[in-house]
């Protein structure tokens, strides 16, 4: 581990730092460590490895970059007028081989033609 001081092994300047000062410094940097495997991570899956991707598209349909997310992730989305929790997750159920759609509160869904549908929150009754 690389500590506060960019080399391997503990800061002497710890030493000089209170008890609690020191464990909470040891504890951000195994945080940052943590992080940093799970960024690598999240950049290094393949689109092709995975049950989940984003595809972000350019100027044209066939212009867009696959980005791999790793298997099991889930998506959160908010629609205008949710500020502070998502309207609707989305994921892969691997075991029963669905997709599985979780809504904060009712939600419609609403056949748009044999392969689409859209999925609208339901109105909060007042």
């Amino acid at each position: 581990m690389i500590f506060a001081n960019g080399v391997d092994g503990p800061d002497p300047r710890l030493e000089k730092l209170p008890r609690w000062a020191r464990e909470r410094i040891l504890t951000l940097e195994k945080n940052v460590d943590h992080y940093k495997r799970e960024a690598y991570q999240v950049a290094n899956v393949d689109g092709d490895s995975t049950n989940t991707w984003i595809e972000e598209y350019k100027q044209t349909a066939r212009d867009f970059v696959k980005r791999g997310l790793p298997v099991g992730t889930r998506i959160r989305f908010r629609l205008p007028g949710d500020r502070n929790r998502y309207t609707v997750e989305i994921g892969v159920d691997e075991k029963n081989a669905c997709i599985q759609v979780h809504g904060w509160g009712a939600l419609a869904i609403i056949p748009r033609s044999s392969n689409s549908v859209e999925i609208r929150k339901e109105r909060d009754e007042k």
